[in-house]
């Protein structure tokens, strides 16, 4: 299998303990816990068997998450604990520049249905040179953000992250695209979102439009 040297997937993940607080309500710690986990298992399992061509990289403040990632054969960065997720992907972006790659994909770890197809049509977006692909959430969010160089745009991740996303793009005259992914636009963060967690689709079965 030949290595694609020119794209790092980064994904932010917290440690489980802290994960999903906007479940609080309707899930205990351990099964929040137990959720978050299970998510970011799959992620990387998804990116193992459908794209193992790619290089990963895990920035998490948990050495439990940490190790996990290297042992299942990926890069894992350990951030400050209250960094927040904008300061930790700064972090994972300088090391991205550091390694030499030409672009990045920014990918949560709390997506239930990854769909292949969803994915290549994301990496296939940018020609040669700068620009930036945003894929939203349902909510206005930003889902995955693929930026050449790395650090094209500042990052702005939190609620309504693609519109600021988007104008950041514009303001630094970069090529823009969203694409909104049927799959990739359903994170897992409300209470009507459980019962896609519960019963996750594979790679293979999700629905592509």
């Amino acid at each position: 299998m030949n290595r694609d040297h020119t794209t790092c997937v980064v994904i932010p993940m917290k440690a489980p303990q802290q994960a999903k607080t906007r479940l609080m309500p309707f899930l205990r710690r351990t099964q929040r816990e137990s959720l978050a986990l299970r998510l970011f298992h799959n992620t990387l399992e998804f990116f193992r068997t459908e794209f193992p061509q790619l290089s990963l990289l895990v920035v998490t403040p948990s050495a439990q998450i940490a190790e996990h990632t290297r042992r299942a054969g990926y890069h894992a960065l350990l951030e400050d604990q209250q960094s927040g997720l904008n300061a930790a992907l700064r972090l994972a972006t300088s090391w991205s520049l550091c390694k030499g790659f030409e672009r990045q994909l920014i990918i949560p770890a709390d997506i239930a249905w990854l769909n292949r197809a969803e994915i290549r049509q994301l990496l296939d977006q940018q020609a040669e040179g700068p620009a930036v692909t945003i894929a939203p959430s349902a909510d206005g969010g930003t889902n995955a953000l693929l930026c050449a160089p790395p650090d094209a745009i500042p990052f702005a991740f939190g609620r309504h992250s693609a519109s600021r996303h988007l104008r950041a793009a514009e303001n630094a005259s970069l090529p823009c695209q969203q694409l909104r992914l049927i799959q990739l636009q359903q994170d897992i963060d409300q209470p009507q979102d459980l019962p896609r967690a519960l019963f996750p689709m594979t790679a293979e079965a999700a629905p592509y439009v």
